[in-house]
């Protein structure tokens, strides 16, 4: 297009400054504004779906963990769980400020 952001900002009814932040992504586009600027381009813009930042975050983290799981098995020996059941205790006890619910 050729524009640079403050013409782009004028013809969207932005201000430049929101331009400059939705390349340097710290604000995303809103849908209307994506389908403003492909008219005015002429690039075709697919479909899609806008999503929650998390996601995936529940599912990724249960999948995970199930192939460690397969992987590898418990991690550390019995003897380690053991002695860092022994070492958290002993936290507990030593520095009650630091203990949360």
């Amino acid at each position: 297009m050729g524009l640079n952001s403050n013409e782009l900002g004028k013809l969207l009814g932005l201000s430049g400054r929101t331009i400059r932040d939705w390349k340097r992504e710290k604000f995303k586009p809103t849908k209307d504004h994506i389908s403003k600027i492909s008219k005015m381009s002429g690039v075709i813009v697919p479909e899609y779906k806008i999503l929650s930042p998390y996601w995936n975050n529940p599912k990724a983290a249960i999948l995970a963990g199930k192939r460690t799981f397969e992987l590898y098995g418990l991690l550390g020996t019995k003897e380690s769980r053991i002695c860092w059941n022994y070492v958290r205790r002993w936290r507990i006890n030593s520095f009650p400020v630091y203990n949360l619910p």
